[in-house]
């Protein structure tokens, strides 16, 4: 079923005496919100729309293969047209309990960043205020108690995020990193600073004298799933030295991944870099882009004496030059407040948490949540608690 919603001028409550401009100019758009169970039912209505690595095809259709096969995750796509039928905004969505709630929710579940909706390029200006937009939206959302949209990112590519501006939007403690990659890996190399860069030249070349080193990309498919499969043993040993629970290894997780490699290696939307010495791997990238725009999503190392190479520095820059190489221009190492982000001349992405209640059960869960989130990215609080206040420093 096809939920609809319309915005012309009768549908103004009585009491507003003149039409606000922005609402002038969402009369005549349409919402709807359309179930649907496979990302190939609605693959081609999006596909001319701007997105992040985050809702492009490649990653999609993975997700909703491998976590929408649960009939307890029911996907929606929330669309806002033109009166022509053209889709300025689309925004897919699942449906599911959380306890007592029936909570809407960006397709996530742990493996996804930055929340974003897809847009039209052509038709971003003519788009709504985000209070505007939301109450277009709001009428043709399927029955839930709550909308959540956990890490708003602020840009789509050159568009704004019209939800990271919603009045209701709060701060998200954590942010994303993005360095704007330059057409050459010389200009990149003298882009960065001075101490920085004498480091990174000087551990690649350390690196580089050992017998056989070797920093590459997996030149087949097959090397490509063992790679991945070194990254998660290596990801599951660090996670496990610091005390702290793995769970990439979860069977629908691992099989995500697995995903991403396979549907993503031949058209380079998956992007894997690696250091060898001999037979050891002793270093994983694993990275996933759009167009001209990475993400930077895991890496591991291993330590003990490998730790005075600084392997994590030297593969990430490795990553860098292949993406460079590849015509990459946006190198996003996504969420997560690391300073080795930094020293690569990355700038600070502020993400926003959206959470909207939909029904009388939903507005004290939101209140809730709202609170908990004053005190949990409260600065002084986190310090008199032992948590970072600001960016964490990293061990690779």
């Amino acid at each position: 079923m096809i939920l609809e919603a319309r915005l012309p001028l009768k549908f103004l409550s009585p009491r507003e005496t003149t039409l606000p401009r922005a609402m002038a100019e969402a009369a005549g758009f349409v919402a709807q919100s359309t179930p649907f169970r496979a990302y190939g039912e609605i693959a081609d209505e999006v596909a001319p729309l701007a997105c992040t690595p985050f809702q492009s095809r490649h990653w999609l259709s993975a997700w909703f293969e491998i976590f929408a096969a649960d009939p307890a995750i029911e996907p929606f796509l929330v669309t806002l047209k033109d009166h022509q039928g053209t889709i300025l905004l689309a925004l897919p969505l699942i449906r599911r309990r959380i306890g007592p709630l029936l909570v809407l929710e960006s397709p996530d579940l742990g493996v996804s960043d930055y929340a974003a909706p897809m847009l039209d390029p052509a038709r971003h200006a003519s788009l709504p205020d985000p209070a505007t937009l939301w109450r277009l939206l709001r009428a043709a959302l399927p029955r839930a108690d709550l909308l959540r949209l956990d890490r708003l990112c602020p840009m789509v590519g050159s568009l704004k995020n019209p939800f990271h501006a919603h009045p209701a939007a709060r701060q998200n403690r954590f942010s994303g990193w993005l360095l704007e990659l330059p057409a050459t890996e010389q200009a990149y190399q003298n882009g960065l600073g001075k101490s920085h860069r004498q480091s990174v030249i000087r551990h690649r070349r350390r690196f580089a004298d050992l017998e056989g080193a070797r920093a590459s990309a997996p030149a087949d498919l097959a090397a490509a799933y063992s790679d991945l499969a070194c990254l998660d043993r290596m990801q599951e040993t660090r996670i496990g030295e610091i005390g702290k629970q793995y769970h990439l290894n979860e069977p629908n997780v691992a099989a995500f991944y697995s995903r991403l490699v396979e549907t993503g290696f031949l058209g380079q939307e998956t992007l894997l870099c690696g250091l060898s010495v001999g037979s050891e791997k002793l270093a994983v990238s694993f990275a996933v882009r759009n167009g001209d725009y990475l993400v930077y999503l895991r890496l591991a190392n291993v330590f003990g004496e490998w730790t005075r190479f600084s392997l994590g520095t030297i593969v990430t820059d490795y990553t860098i030059r292949t993406a460079i190489g590849r015509g990459i221009r946006f190198f996003d190492f996504a969420m997560g407040d690391y300073e080795y982000k930094t020293r690569f001349g990355a700038r600070r992405l502020p993400l926003h948490n959206l959470l909207l209640p939909l029904s009388l059960k939903g507005m004290s869960a939101a209140a809730f949540w709202h609170a908990r989130e004053r005190i949990a990215t409260n600065a002084l609080l986190r310090r008199l608690t032992g948590r970072p206040a600001g960016p964490v420093s990293d061990a690779s």
